[in-house]
């Protein structure tokens, strides 16, 4: 199917070629939030959860999330960027990510390897799905800059 010289995308070559095709802000910027802020782990995750969310969800009101219980009320860190942008969907998910993240380092599993695992799920989606997922954490991350300056959260 592919030549011998074929090399599959990893997430940085999806995230830098979402840098070169997004209309949004100016290349230097949404580089610097590649190489910035979507370096962790708990933002690069976004990516997924946004593209679980997707447009049409309404995140979950501060009200709600704050007396969720079990499993959700500890999928995500109140001090996250991305905190009030959940809804109970992007939460389970958050909250079996944390689940793979505790395991794997149970079973001396490295922080890279899981950091290649979740970011090869990230890349299998298509460039479309990733790129509109990307697109808005990086619209709402301008707009917010002080706040979205570094990475904070669970992982």
């Amino acid at each position: 199917m592919y030549g011998p010289l074929y090399q599959p995308p990893t997430i940085s070559s999806v995230l830098e070629n979402w840098a070169l095709a997004s209309k949004a802000g100016m290349l230097k910027e949404r580089r610097r939030f590649v190489n910035g802020h979507l370096s962790s782990l708990n933002n690069m995750v976004q990516i997924l959860l946004r593209a679980v969310r997707g447009p049409e969800t309404t995140p979950l009101p501060r009200s709600t999330l704050s007396t969720t219980h079990g499993a959700l009320r500890s999928a995500i860190s109140p001090k996250d960027f991305y905190y009030t942008k959940q809804s109970y969907t992007s939460l389970a998910v958050m909250a079996i990510i944390n689940m793979v993240k505790d395991y794997s380092l149970k079973v001396d599993e490295s922080r890279t390897m899981l950091e290649e695992k979740i970011g090869g799920v990230i890349k299998s989606l298509p460039n479309a799905v990733v790129f509109a997922a990307t697109d808005s954490l990086f619209v709402e991350w301008t707009t917010q800059e002080p706040r979205g300056a570094g990475p904070t959260g669970r992982m």
